[in-house]
């Protein structure tokens, strides 16, 4: 989850990603939204910050070409990459922070798409 404070009001990047996420909504390509919860200044953990909920994945890719090495075939991770960024340009969303470390991997060794915040 990501944990953002509301004092000054909702961060644009905050609003963005959800409302990319809304619209990629069953995109096996694209991490997966699963709520949003304001939560108000009295809670003493959260502290009136918006708290937006996504599925779980076990690993970036980041981590596990980290711990990998060369043990991977590249061409099916690149594949897979390639076949997200066509589904969100689709959606004429542009990513613009596409890093290993916003990839996400399933425990399946699935891919998929994170961190929307400076998506247009």
């Amino acid at each position: 989850f990501k944990k953002h404070n509301i004092e000054e009001g909702i961060p644009q990047n905050c609003l963005r990603e959800i409302q990319m996420l809304r619209m990629l909504e069953g995109s096996q390509e694209v991490i997966q939204y699963a709520t949003t919860y304001v939560e108000s200044k009295s809670r003493s953990f959260f502290n009136g910050s918006v708290i937006i909920v996504y599925d779980f994945h076990e690993s970036s890719l980041k981590s596990f070409l980290n711990l990998s090495g060369s043990a991977f075939n590249p061409k099916v991770f690149m594949r897979e990459i390639l076949g997200a960024v066509q589904t969100i340009h689709d959606y004429e969303i542009i990513h613009r922070d596409l890093k290993p470390s916003n990839i996400l991997m399933t425990k399946d060794g699935a891919l998929r798409l994170a961190d929307f915040g400076l998506a247009r």
